[in-house]
């Protein structure tokens, strides 16, 4: 079973959408997905190590702007499991445009 984590800024809109969205799609290739969605803001300042063994327990990181990466790699997690989606915080949860470009950008990595 896939463990992703999806984090956005508050989770309240783009991280949310994005485990229904990556659900969706593990559902209609019939794979096992566990997916998990934060907000980041409330944990940033949290010690490095703490980070680090929380972000442990998933297979992949997902983020939503350079910013959450590069903060997400200062714990030490590995570059190659943490991934940018580069999408802005313009949308509300459920968003029509905001599905089509997580459909798009979640394809490959389920």
């Amino acid at each position: 079973m896939l463990k992703y984590l999806f984090l956005c800024a508050y989770g309240i809109d783009r991280s949310p959408t994005a485990v229904d969205v990556a659900r969706q799609i593990a559902l209609e290739r019939g794979l096992e997905l566990e997916a998990s969605s934060r907000g980041f803001k409330k944990f940033w300042d949290f010690p490095d190590s703490y980070l680090k063994s929380y972000f442990d327990l998933f297979d992949e990181v997902f983020v939503m702007d350079s910013e959450m990466q590069e903060r997400v790699l200062r714990t030490g997690y590995s570059a190659e499991r943490v991934h940018c989606l580069d999408i802005t915080d313009d949308y509300v949860r459920g968003d029509v445009h905001l599905v089509r470009e997580l459909e798009f950008k979640l394809r490959d990595w389920i």
